[in-house]
């Protein structure tokens, strides 16, 4: 390199490999690691565009450059994770003794970036599609299909390969209605699903679906996953086993999140963005969420500890429960509050069976929002007035308590 004063500056061997890795790697440097490092603007700007690049942008002589990626070379094939290994320890270095420096908050939030960057991987979360405008053949029948869970089919008019959020309250059901929504799957004809636990113990989870098994056999290709799986695992064991036709239902990313409440924020935005990628790969990713607890209509902007949800989220739905009736079903209100290819600001009521894992939409009909009830809290509905019908069940059957072994709240 050379200087300002025009003298030739020899880098030191390990920054020549950093560039040479940078450029034939091209493994994009977060911001914050590139600010500790040596010359780290130079390897940021390789690391995306290419050692050529810092010749015009950074008007470093190209015979330099050419010398530090021969260095570079020398030392063997690039390898990723010599890479971020030389990274990290570089930006670990600069950081020592920094701390007063960068603040209490800025340095922890750094490590954390650096952290992040040492244990990723390049291939991860790569996969796109492209394709050519020209050409392209109009296709006017929007590839909507059936879920077969009917509250949702008839709130959407139909799903698609997307990212379908339901929305509860702790104790609703959302685990419940997701092992309701497998059957549904099923008697569709799907033959291909993966439902990814991360809070109920395999054992557990059979148990809870016997009902489902003594009315049906699942299809082969059905599968239960416990364990603590991010959507980027999830991704990488469905690319391993790659199926497009598969249906993915993560139950749920909330249990992931760590930490204070910015880092379980920070957790939760990953793990939504990394399932955008993961549903261009299959045919739609079901998922559930929290709400805030001082949310009595569920809106979008109810999801709990992330606003990203509610973003990258392409159909969002809810329930609730408002009573019980005489035979001891459930009352159960849902709504439709995103959906972005199709109708929404849709509710219905409609009976479920907890014990039996059933749905009964007999006389369920959506309505507009706006019409009426709005996902009303029970508490809210006066059933002597026209505007909150459906009617509310009598404080008996509201306050009747499920039977034993019902799987309420699950």
């Amino acid at each position: 390199m050379t200087s300002q004063t025009g003298k030739q500056i020899t880098l030191p061997q390990e920054i020549s490999r950093l560039i040479y890795l940078a450029d034939t790697l091209r493994i994009p440097l977060p911001s914050p690691i590139a600010k500790q490092l040596f010359m780290g603007d130079l390897i940021a700007l390789v690391s995306t565009k290419g050692y050529k690049a810092a010749i015009t942008d950074l008007a470093i002589p190209e015979n330099q450059l050419r010398q530090s990626m021969t260095d570079g070379a020398e030392a063997g094939p690039p390898d990723e994770s010599e890479f971020r290994m030389l990274v990290c320890s570089q930006a670990l270095e600069a950081m020592e003794g920094s701390l007063d420096q960068l603040g209490i908050s800025k340095y922890l939030a750094t490590m954390s970036i650096v952290s992040d960057f040492a244990k990723a991987s390049k291939s991860d979360m790569i996969a796109f599609r492209r394709e050519s405008m020209h050409g392209i053949v109009a296709d006017e029948d929007f590839p909507k299909w059936n879920s077969g869970f009917a509250p949702l089919d008839m709130l959407t008019q139909g799903v698609y390969q997307g990212i379908i959020l339901l929305l509860a309250k702790s104790g609703i059901g959302k685990t419940s209605t997701m092992l309701t929504l497998i059957e549904s799957l099923a008697a569709q004809g799907n033959k291909s699903l993966w439902y990814v636990s991360t809070e109920v113990p395999m054992k557990m989870l059979k148990w809870r679906m016997t009902p489902i098994l003594q009315r049906r056999e699942l299809p082969a290709g059905f599968e239960i996953i416990t364990g603590q799986l991010s959507p980027k695992q999830i991704y990488q064991m469905h690319m391993d086993e790659y199926d497009p036709e598969r249906i993915i239902i993560h139950d749920s990313p909330d249990a992931l999140g760590g930490g204070g409440s910015d880092g379980r924020r920070f957790a939760l935005e990953d793990h939504y963005r990394d399932m955008v990628t993961l549903k261009e790969q299959c045919a739609a990713v079901f998922t559930v969420s929290q709400v805030r607890r001082k949310d009595r209509v569920l809106g979008m902007d109810s999801v709990a500890e992330a606003w990203a949800k509610a973003w990258y989220s392409d159909i969002i739905w809810t329930i609730s429960r408002t009573g019980f009736f005489p035979d001891g079903t459930a009352r159960m209100h849902s709504s439709v509050v995103k959906n972005r290819f199709g109708i929404t600001d849709q509710q219905l009521q409609y009976g479920y069976d907890y014990a039996n894992l059933v749905v009964d939409v007999t006389d369920s009909q959506p309505s507009f929002l706006g019409d009426g009830w709005d996902n009303q809290d029970p508490e809210d509905i006066d059933p002597t007035v026209e505007a909150t019908r459906p009617e509310r069940p009598t404080k008996k059957a509201k306050v009747q308590k499920a039977k034993a072994g019902s799987g309420e709240g699950w």
